[in-house]
């Protein structure tokens, strides 16, 4: 026997290991799958903070967006300087949100000036 058919020949696994790896992966994987069921359970029941929970959208023109909606509001501020201060001000509406919801108060969003016109 060569030597390069030597170390194939111990290289390979005896008949069966391959099944019994699929199956400790396939364990594996269940065990993690039910380990987040767990930690999803614990979380809603107040235990323990386990992941942070998606905020449901709030339409087109909320907030997020990921990278491409801060690169084009970097942009938006370059091209037009006055629309700086409009910025600011809705980050800081959206974190006073934010901070009411933490605490549990209720939220009345305000009526836009259509709306309160043609309500008159």
């Amino acid at each position: 026997m060569t030597p390069a058919a030597a170390i194939l020949a111990a290289a390979q696994h005896p008949p069966g290991v391959g099944g019994l790896i699929a199956l400790c992966l396939l364990a594996l994987i269940l065990v993690l799958f039910l380990l987040d069921r767990l930690g999803l359970w614990m979380q809603r029941r107040g235990w323990i903070t386990y992941r942070k929970q998606k905020r449901p959208s709030r339409g087109s023109s909320g907030g997020g967006g990921g990278a491409m909606a801060g690169l084009l509001t970097e942009f938006q501020k370059i091209v037009e300087p006055q629309i700086e201060h409009r910025i600011q001000v809705m980050e800081e509406r959206n974190e006073s949100i934010g901070q009411r919801l933490s605490r549990g108060d209720d939220i009345v969003k305000p009526k836009k000036d259509a709306d309160v016109e043609s309500q008159q």
